[in-house]
């Protein structure tokens, strides 16, 4: 039966969503681009440095969930399966361009209309020289993410920027736990080294 969106309260998994649209229920679709659109621009952005391209794979990543909803079964999280295609998606992109970004993906907020993006936390208590000095800070740790090379920006992206588990991560990256977690350990000394002479 076609529901509607307030019948898709946090009890309603996004397993069951992506079931339901699989199975003929628009109403589902928009519910899904909701939940994981915010999440999943955060996450390229940070690895294609564009915020536009990163918008594009995204969208070209939910054509793709209704390309293939068909095929979708419960064999893993619905998290995991749109991840990988994001970043498989993400990673051609990378491969297609060597322009590099110009603007700090840090700075990115309302303005730009980026619905509330990630790290971009207004505190109107803040003075002026707070304010700058954690725009300075967070642009610091853009760029030595930026540095990082591609495997260890990943990990470290899906990991400490989105939270991700190392199970999840594994199972997008198609990976073993444990090269995830030594990548992780060794994505984590590499940006220590990158920012400890600059702070």
């Amino acid at each position: 039966m076609p529901g509607s969106p307030e019948q898709f309260g946090p009890e309603v998994s996004d397993e069951a969503l992506m079931l339901r649209y699989r199975d003929g229920d628009e109403s589902a679709f928009p519910e899904i681009v909701r939940r994981y659109k915010n999440r999943l621009v955060s996450t390229v952005i940070r690895l294609v440095g564009d915020r536009d391209k990163a918008e594009d794979v995204v969208q070209e990543t939910f054509l793709r969930v209704h390309r293939n909803a068909h095929r979708y079964k419960t064999i893993a999280r619905f998290s995991t399966w749109v991840y990988t295609i994001a970043l498989n998606i993400a990673k051609n992109e990378i491969r297609n361009t060597r322009r590099r970004r110009t603007t700090s993906l840090w700075e990115i907020g309302p303005e730009r209309g980026s619905e509330g993006a990630a790290f971009d936390i207004p505190d109107d208590a803040e003075r002026p020289d707070e304010a700058l000095e954690r725009r300075n800070l967070r642009a610091l740790l853009e760029r030595c993410i930026d540095r990082l090379p591609p495997k260890y920006k990943t990990i470290l992206v899906l990991r400490d920027v989105e939270g991700l588990s190392y199970e999840e991560i594994a199972d997008i990256l198609k990976l073993p736990q444990g090269t995830v977690k030594s990548r992780m350990n060794r994505a984590r000394l590499r940006f220590k080294e990158l920012l400890e002479p600059l702070l």
